[in-house]
C-alpha cells in the first residue's frame, strides 16, 4: 500500500485499507468521502488538521463526526494517515514563498487592547530575558571561582511571571478568546488579525519552559 503517486486510485485504496482494517471500515471510508469533498475546493492543503477538522463536522443530521485528530495522529492511525497522504499527491498545492512575519503595520490593525497586551508580554519577556542572562553571567564568574564545582544555574524569574505567561499562553485561554496558532507559528485572533508574531511568540512560551 505504499509508494503513493498523484495517479493513486484514492477509493480503491480505501478499500483495501477497509479490509485490512475492518474496525475501522466505516471511519476510512468516512474520511475518504469527506477528503473527496474537500478536493472541491481550489487549493485545499491535505493535512491531519485539515482533515481531522473537515471529519470534526457533521454533513446531515444522522452523521457521525470522525475520525477525530488524536485518532488520527497515534500510531493505531497509520490507515487514515495513508489516506490522508494520498489524496495530498493527488492534490499538489503549489509552493508559494513563506510569508514573512507581519509589519508593525499589520499589528497596528488588531485591537488597542490586543496591542496592549502583546507590548505588555513582549516587555515582560524582555525583561525576563535580561534577568536571566545577568543571574547566568554572576553564576559563570562565581563558577570560576569555585573551579567548576557548583550546579547550574537557576533561573531568576518570579514563579508568578512565568505562571502569568503560562496561563496566557495556554490552548485554554487562546480558545475562549477564539484565537489560535497558525501553521507559520503566528498568534491569530479571531478576525484572523496578527497578535503576535511567529518569533516573539516562540520566545515567550521558551520563557515559559523556564524552571523554577
Amino acid at each position: 500500500m505504499q509508494g503513493l503517486t498523484p495517479a493513486t486510485d484514492t477509493a480503491a485504496l480505501c478499500a483495501r485499507l477497509c479490509a485490512a482494517y475492518p474496525r475501522r471500515a466505516a471511519a476510512l471510508q468516512r474520511m475518504h468521502d469527506v477528503c473527496a469533498e474537500m478536493a472541491q475546493t481550489p487549493g485545499v492543503i491535505y493535512s491531519l488538521a485539515s482533515v481531522a477538522q473537515a471529519c470534526g463536522k457533521k454533513r446531515h443530521p444522522d452523521d457521525e463526526p470522525g475520525p477525530a485528530e488524536g485518532t488520527i495522529r497515534n500510531p493505531e492511525g497509520e490507515p487514515y494517515r495513508l489516506l490522508i497522504a494520498a489524496f495530498a499527491e493527488r492534490n499538489p498545492v503549489s509552493k508559494h514563498p513563506r510569508r514573512t512575519d507581519p509589519t508593525e503595520a499589520e499589528l497596528g490593525r488588531a485591537s488597542p487592547l490586543v496591542r496592549h497586551h502583546v507590548r505588555a508580554l513582549e516587555r515582560r519577556a524582555t525583561a525576563l530575558g535580561a534577568e536571566n542572562r545577568v543571574l547566568r553571567e554572576e553564576v559563570g564568574q562565581l563558577r570560576a571561582k569555585l573551579g567548576g564545582n557548583c550546579g547550574e544555574p537557576e533561573a531568576a524569574v518570579p514563579p508568578e511571571g512565568i505562571e502569568e505567561l503560562r496561563d496566557w499562553l495556554s490552548p485554554t485561554s487562546h480558545a475562549k478568546r477564539g484565537w489560535r496558532v497558525d501553521e507559520g507559528g503566528r498568534l491569530l485572533d479571531a478576525r484572523g488579525t496578527t497578535v503576535m508574531r511567529a518569533e516573539a511568540y516562540r520566545a515567550l512560551t521558551k520563557t515559559t519552559e523556564i524552571p523554577y
